[in-house]
């Protein structure tokens, strides 16, 4: 079962977040918008091992958008 511990440190740019899966390399980019995260999905690499893609991808998602509150109280 995959984990918020199973990320990298996720990279803020003016208009993207990335964070890397580490159990498979696969790479998450989500687009910015203003303060929070596109609501579409990410663009990202197909290997998600044996978690199921929703659940990486959901936990992608929440460890970007905390990384967007952690950059905008800096």
């Amino acid at each position: 079962m995959a984990a918020e511990d199973n990320f990298g440190v996720p990279i803020v740019t003016n208009n993207a977040v990335e964070v890397i899966y580490l159990p498979t390399g696969g790479r998450y980019v989500f687009s910015r918008m203003g303060r929070g995260l596109s609501p579409e999905k990410p663009r990202v690499s197909l290997n998600h091992g044996n978690s199921p893609r929703w659940e990486v991808e959901w936990l992608a998602r929440k460890v970007s958008e905390g990384a967007l509150r952690k950059a905008a109280s800096a």
